[in-house]
């Protein structure tokens, strides 16, 4: 992307829910930021402005979205994806919906000359007619979202297409200024059935013509008043007509209406099937009675045996039938949704594949589903996953396929590759609206990864595990969106997987190895212990960096398994180390949410320090603010028990994320490490500085100890140094240093009886 921004003037729109998350932003907009459209989507807005900005931009949205002004505008900058700010004036209005009471904000962005410049009264007022423009098009959108979700509800509840089409119509008209609205069927014969929807006035035209089977699935025929024609299937359509702007007909719209009484209408002759096959079922045990009871003219002696033996042969027959069906049923269905199965899924994917067919798989993983479990019990959850179910059934077309593949992972098989990302569209707006349960409303949301097949597979896992990839990577780039597995990802996933194979081998290949960073104090005593961190060997010999091996240890579980065996070399190291240097040293390690929530977690401290002579008070534990944020009482308990045994533990990157300074309160901590770029910033943003001097304030009110990570510079050292006693690391001290360069160090630096002052049991404390 080009660094340069864009001249003064109008550069897009964006459009946001009451939470600040974006729902659909101009891809000039999204370009201008160095960002595609579809990944800022899901993004809370007021996380791309400045951190100077932010509070300034929150309590201009509220205003705009308390309507006490049409609209009000505000200075700010734009973060850029690659570092650098886009200087931008806003200007936010609020919308409603006028079908329910969804709200949300339009923004028109600006760019300025200058972070403190202005557009002039020209842009002013071209912003404000742009933004007027954006209002109507957000409330048609939220109104046009809400009628498909209307319905998809009313189509999961219909038993028949006449049903559906009385729930569905009259909405339809009133939505697009139809005046009347019918079902019309055709059994053979050119001339239709016209039946209007309930609720609609009488059909006063002609019968629309029968649209061809191979044609757009809505049309518009021509006569004394237009017809619009919306294609169900080959003996069925919905017919619209009325005052109405034909140039401006919401196909797509249109076609997802029809499509949902097209499931319908499926889901009927389904069941007709089935009765169907029931009724014969019925009639053969009938014709086998008769057959049995017409062996009465046999000898007396033999009448009863033969009535026997017929009757127990048609019993075992019919049980027979029955335990396959429910076994079929049982590997097929899934008991609590009704969806296809997994063993399903792969029976469809083999199949396609081997007929060449060009399907499409949809991965959707809810986002966070475990609160929901964690908050409502899981019962709401399970009603969660049965409205989720109904509403995937809504969003894909009638041929495709809708599966569970377990827990909160679904799977849509898309019969036709080119409508995945269609689909995908759907399935992210159709989510989003709040779920209704016994417990309350809970709100969900969805990430979605595609496998096109657009890169040629082999087997069905592999299409699968293609579209978990991308899956991931939409839960990567901020949840609640799609993505599509491309060249890009195909080779990143060709490179996790030697990683993958490295990772599996790599202790017992002694490819794992640890390095140790200082760790010093501001008051100037030297060195008071190292932080171990973990470096893989490839098979060059290179050294790789945490960031690129450890989310695919994570991905795998692997994490666990590496962490622990760099909690017990640690611990074994640094204490020779201390052996050789004749002091003793403490060393801090961190730990992975997988081997946090390991029930061994203690036995495994116990057992490192143990088989290395070290003390409790010599280890620290480093959990980062998403493990513990999302740590359960059981984890907290476990932490709990190993600070009363001694072991210290500290909230690692504090200040990347977003927990409350109570946090630190309710958390069994001793350390907090202010996370490296507030440090960065807290010369050029005093906003930073003072957050910092506040965190080690309360640090002290609260009897923790603070470390600053990523000290670089004399500058930040001095800064750091001026809020008193603390610790800090970072490279203008020392890097991440192999144990003999650690003893070295360790040797020429000051403070070598450091840990019989108080600075170093206060380190270790």
């Amino acid at each position: 992307m080009a660094s340069a921004g864009p001249g003064r003037g109008l550069i897009g729109r964006m459009v946001c829910g009451s939470d600040y998350r974006i729902t659909s932003i101009d891809s000039s907009l999204a370009m201008a930021l160095e960002y595609s459209a579809d990944q800022l989507v899901g993004y809370r807005a007021i996380d791309l402005v400045d951190s100077a900005d932010r509070l300034a931009m929150i309590a201009t949205a509220r205003a705009a979205a308390a309507g006490t002004e049409p609209m009000i505008t505000v200075g700010c900058s734009f973060l850029r994806r690659t570092g650098g700010s886009l200087p931008v004036q806003l200007a936010i209005s609020a919308f409603r919906s006028r079908h329910d009471d969804s709200r949300g904000l339009v923004c028109a962005v600006v760019a300025t000359q200058s972070a403190d410049g202005a557009a002039g009264t020209g842009a002013d007022g071209r912003t404000a007619t742009l933004l007027g423009a954006a209002r109507i098009a957000a409330v048609a959108r939220a109104d046009l979202l809400r009628l498909l979700h209307t319905a998809a509800s009313a189509a999961n509840a219909s038993s028949t297409i006449e049903e559906a089409v009385d729930a569905i119509v009259p909405s339809v008209c009133l939505h697009f200024g139809w005046q009347v609205g019918a079902l019309v069927r055709w059994n053979g014969d050119a001339a239709g059935d016209v039946r209007p929807a309930h609720g609609c006035e009488a059909w006063p035209y002609d019968r629309p013509e029968r649209p061809p089977s191979s044609g757009p699935r809505v049309r518009v025929q021509r006569g004394d008043q237009p017809l619009v024609v919306a294609r169900v299937n080959d003996t069925a359509a919905l017919v619209f007509a009325g005052a109405v702007d034909h140039a401006a007909i919401p196909v797509q719209a249109l076609s997802a209406i029809a499509g949902d009484c097209a499931r319908v209408a499926d889901r009927h002759a389904a069941l007709d099937r089935a009765q169907r096959t029931a009724d014969n079922s019925r009639r053969r045990l009938t014709r086998r009675a008769a057959d049995a009871t017409a062996t009465a003219q046999a000898p007396p002696q033999s009448t009863a045996q033969a009535t026997a033996q017929t009757t127990a042969q048609a019993t075992a027959q019919t049980t027979a039938q029955a335990t396959a069906q429910t076994t079929a049923r049982q590997r097929d269905v899934d008991n609590l949704t009704g969806l296809a199965t997994r063993s399903q899924l792969v029976d469809e994917l083999n199949r396609s594949l081997a007929a060449r067919s060009n399907v499409a798989v949809l991965l959707v993983d809810l986002d966070d589903f475990k609160s929901v479990n964690d908050t409502h019990g899981h019962d709401t959850g399970d009603e969660v996953l049965v409205h989720v179910a109904d509403r995937l059934r809504a969003c894909v077309r009638p041929d495709d396929l809708v599966v569970r593949f377990g827990g909160d992972e679904f799977v849509v098989l898309c019969r036709v590759a080119e409508a995945a990302v269609t689909v995908a569209q759907r399935v992210v707006a159709l989510l989003a609206p709040p779920i209704v349960t016994t417990s309350g409303p809970v709100t969900i949301t969805a990430s979605v990864g595609i496998s096109d097949g657009s890169i040629p597979v082999a087997a069905a896992a592999e299409l699968l595990t293609r579209a978990d990839a991308a899956m991931y990577w939409a839960k990567r780039l901020g949840k609640n969106r799609y993505f599509v597995y491309d060249d890009n990802l195909h080779a990143q996933a060709a490179r996790d997987k030697q990683t993958e194979i490295l990772l599996r081998s790599a202790v017992d290949e002694n490819r794992v190895v640890i390095r140790y960073q200082p760790i010093l104090s501001t008051m100037g005593t030297g060195i008071v212990g190292v932080e171990a961190v973990a470096r893989l060997v490839d098979d060059d010999g290179r050294i790789r960096l945490p960031g690129d091996f450890l989310p695919v240890a994570e991905r795998t579980g692997l994490i666990a398994a590496m962490d622990a065996w760099v909690l017990a070399e640690s611990c074994r190291r640094i204490a020779a180390v201390g052996n050789r240097l004749g002091r003793p040293l403490t060393v801090s390690v961190n730990v992975s949410a997988q081997l946090a929530a390991r029930p061994d977690l203690g036995d495994t401290v116990a057992a490192a320090l143990s088989a290395a002579g070290l003390p409790s008070s010599a280890l620290m534990l480093e959990l980062t603010e998403a493990t513990l944020i999302q740590a359960g009482s059981v984890i907290t308990d476990r932490l709990a028990a190993l600070r009363e045994q001694g072991v210290r533990v500290a909230l690692d990157n504090f200040g990347a994320g977003y927990s409350p300074l109570a946090f630190l309160r309710r958390m069994p901590l001793s350390h907090v490490k202010v996370d490296r770029p507030c440090i960065t910033r807290m010369l050029s943003d005093e906003r930073d500085a003072a957050m910092l001097e506040a965190v080690t304030w309360l640090a002290d009110q609260l009897g923790l100890t603070w470390i600053a990570e990523g000290v670089e510079t004399d500058a930040q050292w001095d800064a750091v140094r001026r809020f008193g006693p603390g610790f800090a690391q970072g490279f203008l001290f020392a890097g991440p240093l192999a144990e003999d360069d650690l003893v070295r160090t360790l040797r020429t630096s000051p403070g070598g009886a450091l840990w019989a002052s108080g600075l170093g049991s206060r380190m270790s404390g």
